[in-house]
């Protein structure tokens, strides 16, 4: 009640006011007064609604800015998912890449190791033929050749 005193005193100016019990007895008697009392119950009405319509608008800025808060704490972690699933990837990339380049120097080895395997066939095949060649062409020469016996490494003694 002195709240209402004090915004009935600031609405019409008035210094001081005594504490009056009105009546409807009194009210009819005195019109201004009446005026006023309508007045003040109006603008207390007023401020009761205004006060409740605040009070609304502060639990719904708090939902808001709860809200907000969540959006941007799920909007901060979906970025970080999505940082971590990309990097995920990449590393999933790289070892797709590092196999695919195993299998691929695998199967180079794989192909050099059977050519070095039929050069070397071929070279001992070769070798096999000029021994052969070789041997049969010595043969031919120690046929031509008469049979001499020759002591190599010592000399005769002349005496």
């Amino acid at each position: 009640m002195k709240y209402f005193k004090n915004l009935f005193n600031a609405f019409f100016g008035v210094v001081a006011v005594e504490e009056v019990e009105v009546t409807v007895e009194k009210m009819v008697n005195v019109p201004v007064v009446c005026d006023c009392a309508q007045k003040l119950t109006a603008l207390v009405n007023d401020e009761a609604d205004l006060r409740l319509e605040i009070n609304q608008l502060e639990k719904s800025k708090k939902k808001a800015v709860e809200e907000l808060c969540n959006l941007k704490l799920q909007h901060k972690i979906t970025v970080e998912d999505i940082k971590h699933m990309q990097k995920l990837l990449d590393e999933e990339n790289v070892l797709k890449l590092d196999r695919a380049v195993f299998e691929a120097e695998k199967t180079a080895e794989a192909e050099i190791k059977g050519i070095r395997k039929e050069y070397a066939k071929k070279l001992e095949t070769d070798l096999s033929k000029q021994m052969t060649k070789m041997d049969e062409t010595y043969g031919k020469i120690l046929e031509a050749l008469p049979n001499v016996n020759v002591q190599l490494g010592k000399t005769p003694d002349k005496e």
